[in-house]
């Protein structure tokens, strides 16, 4: 009889405590605000046919080099860019598909942006996704931001999904070849987002280690890339990826069969979802999560192996003399992309910057990161009024 009992109170305990939590997770399941929900709703619904449309326009996926080089296959060169003077699409956040046409290097810049370099002062900016611009239109990008206000030329070498690794690369490969030629005053800012915040990744160390100048100049004063990496980034892509109208859409369409039939097994259902108390695991594993650094001004040494610090003393040591470095960040939308350490992420490259008395742009200062109008209608990325 004790033990019937005491199995009665475990059972209405366990009960007790699972109740709420359970009811919160169908509220959370359920909220307009469930992330998860909603962006499975949008790839299913929007995204997927919008892309096989540009597709059908002629326009290309674009390659991100992040996505290149998870690939098996190598490269000698480290890529910067996608297929360069290529009609290429983004996404849609909410202003529609965004589309554009990559410059010499795979860039999205107007390609006479290259042209008369040294015969002008220029601004250089690096980042992920948020300086590359998605999902907006051209005239809604930081980079024309900041040429319509300096009036100077200023040059988008941010692709989607770069990261600290990345902004090294293009530092080597491309900002400091030029800013060792020129005789202008130009400035380069590597823009931070609190994903940068990343682990070692040997592959990419391996080819940083040997990144080189992929840039040569021409008698008018003209940048362009090597005939090598142009030659190496567009055969390699074509091998790996399909080329073709009917193959990339056969990929696309592949893709969202794979989609359709994750979301409909247990572990990706609204069941599983609320049923397991996902929300709930979620924020307890970002809580527990540590940092990849861990800086403050008592404990700077900690902050040696961080591929965040070396791409920053990378461009200290590039802008010595030839040039004028600036870091900037972006907030994470706490609606979109919730990170609890961001905020301290930000002290650290902060403090990082001050201390090489680089100045530094913090974006969270103009940027409120609890108003949703600041970023897209449907995305994570800055709306047209945050950026």
């Amino acid at each position: 009889m004790k033990l019937k009992n005491l199995s009665v109170n475990i059972l209405l305990l366990l009960t007790s405590l699972y109740t709420p939590l359970f009811l919160f997770s169908l509220y959370s399941y359920f909220s307009p605000k469930n992330i998860i929900r909603l962006e499975q709703a949008r790839e299913a619904n929007e995204m997927y046919p919008q892309r096989i449309l540009a597709v059908k326009k002629g326009f290309m996926p674009t390659f991100y080099p992040a996505e290149i080089l998870k690939l098996e296959n190598s490269l000698e060169k480290y890529p910067i860019g996608s297929l360069p003077n290529t009609n290429s699409y983004l996404g849609n956040e909410g202003y529609g598909m965004i589309t554009y046409k990559t410059d010499r290097f795979g860039l999205r810049n107007p390609d006479k942006k290259w042209e008369n370099l040294y015969g002008q002062s220029n601004i250089f900016i690096l980042g992920d996704s948020f300086a590359h611009g998605a999902c907006v239109p051209a005239e809604s990008t930081i980079p024309i931001h900041i040429e319509k206000v300096t009036k100077i030329n200023t040059i988008n070498l941010a692709m989607g999904g770069n990261t600290p690794y990345e902004y090294m690369a293009i530092l080597k490969s491309i900002v400091n070849p030029i800013v060792e030629i020129s005789k202008n005053i130009n400035k380069v800012i590597i823009i931070f987002y609190p994903n940068d915040n990343i682990p070692l990744y040997l592959k990419k160390e391996e080819l940083l280690n040997s990144a080189s100048s992929i840039v040569q100049e021409e008698k008018n004063k003209n940048v362009i890339p090597s005939k090598e990496y142009i030659n190496e980034i567009t055969s390699f892509i074509e091998t790996n990826y399909p080329m073709s109208r009917d193959e990339i859409i056969s990929e696309i369409q592949k893709k969202h069969k794979i989609s359709k039939r994750r979301n409909h097994q247990y572990k990706q259902s609204s069941l599983y979802y609320i049923l397991t108390l996902y929300p709930i695991r979620e924020k307890i594993n970002i809580l527990l999560k540590n940092p990849q650094t861990n800086l403050t001004s008592q404990s700077f040494p900690k902050f040696d192996t961080s591929i965040s610090k070396r791409s920053i003393l990378e461009l200290s040591n590039i802008c010595t003399n030839k040039c004028k470095p600036y870091i900037a960040y972006i907030p994470n939308s706490i609606h979109w992309k919730p990170d609890p350490r961001a905020e301290k992420y930000k002290r650290e490259i902060e403090f990082l910057s001050n201390s090489l008395k680089i100045p530094f742009i913090d974006g969270s200062q103009v940027i409120d990161n609890r108003k949703l109008s600041n970023y897209a209608p449907k995305g994570h990325h800055l709306s047209k009024k945050g950026y």
